[in-house]
């Protein structure tokens, strides 16, 4: 038993440990409230990347420069 709790009587070392417990099972629900925000927080980040962009990645104007100096090489491009 911890030191601080064997100084208490034994009414005393029931009431804190009580507490100690409730406070145990409030953290435990708002660490688990918290998780959940995160997933739904998570997924709907990833279903947002999913979504095709019309924006021009990196990949889209590297892909568009190689491809124009394959071409203004004498190369011909399958599409």
């Amino acid at each position: 038993m911890p030191a601080e709790l064997q100084s208490l009587s034994p009414a005393e070392r029931v009431k804190r440990i009580e507490a100690m417990s409730k406070r145990r099972a409030e953290i435990k629900a708002k660490l688990a409230r918290l998780n959940k925000e995160r997933q739904a927080y998570v997924a709907a980040e990833q279903a947002k990347l999913a979504e095709p962009s019309e924006e021009a990645t990196f990949g889209d104007a590297f892909s568009g420069t190689v491809q124009k100096q394959l071409q203004a090489s004498g190369f011909e491009l399958e599409k």
